[in-house]
């Protein structure tokens, strides 16, 4: 789906598009306003094309969450990463989960004893 997305980013008019769309995420103008000048491109402008060329380079514009969620490259949520990395953190709740194995029990009620000592939580 990211190379999608990628091909769609080295079109000129997708470049453009996503460079207007730019100061909706960041709240600030990078392209000139006035109609009867040349558009000049700000500083700001050329470091998010940079930031676009090297996401494009390292083909990591979108990663699997833990639900292994992706958008495809015209779903519109996709503005919140543009000139940016889609953060995951690798190690998901549910592996972790599963590295701890289940205590077998005769009791009625259980509960976590917190880990013992200052490090573990309340028990609960």
């Amino acid at each position: 789906m990211a190379l999608n997305y990628i091909k769609c980013v080295k079109n000129q008019n997708s470049l453009h598009l996503m460079r207007s769309l730019c100061p909706l995420v960041t709240k600030k103008s990078f392209l000139s306003t006035d109609s009867k000048s040349p558009k000049v491109v700000s500083n700001e402008t050329q470091v998010f094309d940079q930031k676009i060329e090297r996401q494009i380079k390292d083909h990591v514009l979108d990663k699997p969450t833990h639900t292994g969620q992706t958008f495809t490259a015209d779903d519109y949520r996709l503005v919140r990463f543009v000139g940016k990395t889609k953060e995951i953190n690798p190690r998901f709740a549910i592996d972790l989960i599963a590295e701890t194995p289940p205590i077998a029990s005769k009791e009625r009620w259980i509960s976590c004893d917190g880990g013992g000592g200052a490090l573990g939580h309340p028990k609960v």
